[in-house]
């Protein structure tokens, strides 16, 4: 699967790909144009983690930094996905920690 699709399944950046890639987050394949993430580990990545920039979007929020303090504050692990070209991190937190943030948010 390409990097751009992926982006979409993953509701990430396209520049986190390769660094999921990289970590071993996704299983990728060689193609005549490069490498690949298969369509099975883009679909467990999407089941297991969720990014915080996304999880910020779906609460009407541009920044993931609050988000961040609830996760150090309730210890809630963080993967730090690296972002290309950027020097930035993504964010991302288990899909079952996500309702702990939030649950946590309220209060």
């Amino acid at each position: 699967m390409p990097s751009y699709i992926a982006e979409n399944h993953l509701l990430c950046d396209v520049s986190a790909v390769p660094g999921l890639m990289q970590m071993g987050l996704l299983e990728v394949h060689r193609t005549p144009t490069g490498l690949r993430a298969t369509q099975e580990s883009v679909e467990a990545f999407k089941r297991d983690c969720v990014s915080l920039a996304s999880i910020a979007r779906s609460i009407g929020t541009a920044s993931s930094r609050g988000l961040m303090r609830l996760c150090e504050g309730n210890r809630t692990k963080l993967s730090l996905v690296p972002e290309t070209g950027r020097g930035s991190q993504r964010l991302f937190i288990q899909v079952s920690d996500q309702h702990k943030l939030m649950e946590a948010r309220l209060n």
